[in-house]
């Protein structure tokens, strides 16, 4: 994954996928309150050709997962020490041995909710 920033730094390669705050600025461009939907999708692949991150779909869903479990999985990272943590520089990556060390079952991909019930 190569991003405007940090392109082949250790430092770069570590921080890269946590940088993609694209979600929150595609949900206000798109004006949704929920990441889903092709105006929140079209925003999202627009950020991320913007700032020149090559993801393709199968990586770009688990950036999502990734980033839904940002907190949990920060934590689990500061457990690791450099060399792995630097290893761990894609979202597919972080996810597999996330699901690998904690043993929590998360979904492969992000589905969206279910329409509300009508009133």
């Amino acid at each position: 994954m190569r991003g405007k920033s940090g392109v082949g730094s250790a430092q770069g390669a570590d921080h890269q996928w946590r940088r993609l705050e694209g979600r929150g600025f595609a949900m206000r461009d798109a004006g949704v309150t929920s990441p889903f939907g092709a105006g929140y999708s079209r925003c999202f692949n627009d950020w991320l050709i913007f700032n020149r991150f090559d993801l393709g779909p199968e990586h770009r869903a688990k950036l999502l997962v990734v980033m839904g479990l940002l907190p949990e999985i920060e934590q689990w990272r500061a457990t690791l020490t450099a060399a792995p943590r630097l290893r761990l520089n894609s979202p597919g990556a972080v996810l597999h041995n996330y699901r690998k060390a904690t043993r929590v079952r998360i979904p492969e991909h992000v589905t969206s909710p279910t329409a509300p019930a009508p009133a």
